[in-house]
């Protein structure tokens, strides 16, 4: 168990940047005219307004998707602040993506106890504002490359019932669906998929 601290959050959110230069539609003009010229970076770590960048774009996406309302959104927060609050550079890892130094991504690793299974991570809060360009590959990837680096016995992933591409880049990176079965969050019963990865 680890205990809640601000020094392993200071110490261990500095910012690391992968630069990769391409075309992209511009942002909120997506299939309106031609594409920009934009600049994505994928940096590791902490950065201003991060965190309610994620919250943000989780809140819209489940709000549209799944109907979740304010209490979704203050669960999220608060889970969200216990995660960095007790952040372990050595095990715990934080991705976002940058277009133009506007945040449009997220992916976390959670090195903290999963339902009591020791060495295992988690891949929590991944989501990708624009889908379908191949952002969410290049995350993916350096998220699993960091847990195979820490030495992590396994990585589970929860999700909601997925749309079925996402599915596939999840077996891509060697997930397998292990469970489906309903949950009962935010005031309703959902459908739920349960995914681990072990090393090969």
């Amino acid at each position: 168990m680890r205990a809640p601290g601000t020094t392993p959050f200071c110490r261990g959110l500095t910012g690391h940047r992968a630069c990769v230069r391409g075309r992209f539609a511009a942002c909120g003009l997506e299939g309106e005219g031609d594409a920009m010229e934009s600049i994505l970076v994928l940096e590791s770590g902490w950065r201003p307004g991060l965190i309610g960048r994620i919250i943000e774009m989780h809140a819209r996406y489940f709000a549209r998707s799944w109907n979740f309302q304010q209490g979704f959104e203050a669960r999220l927060a608060q889970d969200l602040g216990t995660f960095f609050e007790s952040f372990n550079p050595q095990r715990d890892f934080v991705l976002a993506a940058l277009e133009d130094d506007r945040i449009s991504g997220s992916i976390v690793i959670d090195s903290g106890d999963v339902r009591g299974t020791e060495n295992q991570a988690e891949l929590r809060w991944f989501i990708v504002d624009s889908p379908g360009r191949g952002v969410g590959r290049r995350m993916l990837a350096a998220a699993m490359d960091h847990v195979d680096r820490a030495g992590f016995a396994s990585c589970r992933l929860s999700t909601f019932q997925d749309p079925e591409e996402a599915r596939r880049l999840y077996e891509e990176f060697d997930f397998r669906l292990v469970g489906e079965h309903q949950t009962d969050f935010c005031g309703a019963e959902r459908p739920c998929r349960e995914y681990l990865r072990t090393p090969s």
